[in-house]
């Protein structure tokens, strides 16, 4: 923040003082029980943060870093602490009494912080941000993000409307670009549209075409007037959502069924499987990543396909546009590799203009931010997030460690642990950034940004453990742990339940001991089954409005469920 900046705030602040309005306003809500969340979202979303013509840079140097006390406010008390009893064992009782020595710290010696004190300190950037909004004295972009970037999701939320039920594993879900419609996409091949403003009520359902084994992805439109979805075969179906009527009621009895008689079909002619699909910004374009190291572009509305790239040398399971023009793609392989390539020049002739270098197992997932043509993340089964900024980040593709294949372990992440004694990092690696600390298993478990509300400034991602993790690249710029772990508790499967109410059953009305002793353990083993399954997060979504995650969960036997993680 420059000086112009704080000698502008300085001044609004020292106008409001004397506005005696606002001072009942402000004691009164710092030493209320109203939380951060409540203040800036409420009842009337928007009502302190209006949209404005602002640009931000989108560096990450554009969000304040200071914003670290957040975060570690325990360990700040933890440090009062030590110095409240290093400054009592250093002064005796004499010196209490001595005119002027310590007198200045004796002064500033204040009790351990309360709970209203420390609800004051949360508060006192929103109070002074509502404060200089009543008068009209500021409305900067930059403040909005830096009090949004505050509001972390930080505990399970325990609402039952915000834990939806499958009986199959979800794939792949999230929310829409403007959050008011959420997709997941399960094993069954049906995709659920959720109603977010609505209690995440049913809005309706597609019925997806037939495929093979699951719907690998889907996509929807940032105008939410299509939705595009595959599976482990050359086809990829459209979804028409402009006229879809959509269920405004809680009862889930009353939505309406899109069956894919109505999809339109949008085939690639070869002998593949389609692993990623990405709409292109204006919805008319879709690039799809296959087995066998395929890219494809197709013009959904001519039903052509405009470029058929073999891009890698094993099976590509992420694509993306890059940018909003969809003139640059992305694309990531089980070859370890990520490659860059533009529509104008280097795709039709085969050749990436760059490829990113230091990932040494497969590519499980790719993104952008905010497709602004500069920075991608991507996550790999070598157990990291590697955060990559396209104008140093490539080499090219006659380079001589792009030429040749990535040294991996040759483990399968589909059922075996990461061998991590056996891995050696990338003798040239030209990442910016690398995360570790979730664990990408048994599926392509998938990253993204946070929202534009946080200024983008976090790394989220899913993982096989069951958990969230959340990094911050503007407090790690290189790389490091994750500031926050959100933890999906244990949820047992409605089968399993069943199975041990039967074997209940049949052990009370044994006949004989020893049909006894044969169900208990029965009984016996189906609890350590319960105790070493673990549930595995594959998709991850951020709410763009406010600060809630909705987890995509695989839980045991096959099925699966959607869970809500808030700010509290």
């Amino acid at each position: 923040m420059d000086s112009n900046e704080n000698e502008n705030n300085n001044g609004v602040d020292s106008d409001l003082e004397s506005d005696s309005n606002w001072t009942d306003f402000s004691e009164t809500h710092a030493t209320s029980t109203v939380s951060l969340h409540q203040l800036l979202f409420g009842n009337r979303p928007n009502v302190l943060f209006d949209d404005d013509d602002d640009d931000d840079d989108d560096d990450y140097e554009n969000v304040e870093s200071d914003n670290s006390d957040v975060y570690d406010y325990n360990d700040g008390i933890d440090i009062y602490r030590q110095r409240q009893i290093s400054s009592s064992n250093s002064n005796s009782s004499d010196d209490e009494y001595a005119p002027n020595k310590n007198k200045k710290q004796r002064q500033h010696t204040n009790p351990i912080p309360s709970e209203n004190s420390k609800n004051q300190h949360t508060l006192a950037p929103v109070l002074r941000h509502v404060r200089a909004r009543e008068v009209g004295r500021s409305n900067h972009t930059t403040t909005k993000t830096r009090l949004v970037a505050q509001l972390l999701p930080t505990s399970h939320s325990s609402d039952p409307r915000l834990r939806k039920r499958f009986d199959a594993k979800p794939y792949c879900a999230q929310f829409s670009s403007d959050g008011s419609l959420f997709y997941a996409a399960t094993q069954d091949f049906n995709i659920s549209l959720f109603a977010p403003h609505n209690a995440f009520s049913l809005a309706s359902k597609i019925r997806c075409a037939p495929g093979r084994w699951t719907i690998t992805d889907c996509d929807l439109s940032k105008d939410n007037s299509s939705l595009v979805y595959s599976s482990i075969h050359a086809t990829i179906f459209l979804v028409n959502l402009r006229n879809t009527s959509f269920n405004n009621s809680s009862n889930d009895d009353d939505t309406a069924l899109l069956h894919y008689s109505s999809h339109i079909a949008l085939p690639f002619n070869e002998d593949c499987g389609i692993w990623s699909v990405r709409l292109s910004e204006d919805g008319r374009e879709v690039v799809a990543g296959a087995s066998e190291g395929y890219i494809f572009v197709q013009d959904v509305v001519t039903k052509t396909v405009l470029h058929r790239v073999e891009a890698h040398n094993e099976d590509v399971n992420a694509v993306a546009f890059a940018d909003e023009s969809a003139n640059i793609l992305i694309s990531g392989s089980d070859d370890g590799k990520v490659k860059v390539w533009d529509r104008r020049s280097s795709l039709a002739n085969s050749r990436p203009v760059g490829v990113l270098l230091g990932h040494t197992e497969g590519i499980t997932f790719i993104t952008t931010r905010d497709r602004d043509a500069r920075t991608v993340i991507s996550n790999a089964k070598d157990q990291s997030i590697k955060v990559w900024d396209l104008r140093k980040s490539m080499v090219d593709d006659d380079d001589f460690y792009a030429t040749r294949p990535v040294r991996t372990t040759n483990f399968d992440y589909r059922w075996q642990s990461y061998p991590s004694r056996l891995a050696r990092p990338h003798p040239a690696d030209k990442s910016v950034a690398t995360f570790k600390g979730h664990k990408v298993l048994r599926t392509l478990i998938r990253c993204h940004y946070s929202p534009e509300n946080t200024g983008h400034r976090y790394i989220y991602s899913g993982s096989s453990d069951g958990c969230v993790y959340i990094y911050d690249p503007v407090l790690h710029p290189s790389g490091g742990p994750p500031i926050a772990v959100l933890k999906v508790p244990r949820v047992q499967s409605q089968s399993l339940r069943n199975s041990e109410e039967d074997e209940e059953l049949i052990v009370s009305r044994a006949s004989t001991a020893f049909e006894r002793a044969r169900h208990l353990v029965a009984l016996r083993q189906r609890e350590r089954q319960r105790e070493t399954t673990a549930v595995c997060i594959r998709d991850v979504s951020w709410n763009p409005n406010e600060p809630q995650i909705v987890a995509s969960v695989w839980t045991d036997d096959e099925e699966g469920a959607l869970e809500t993680f808030v700010h509290s």
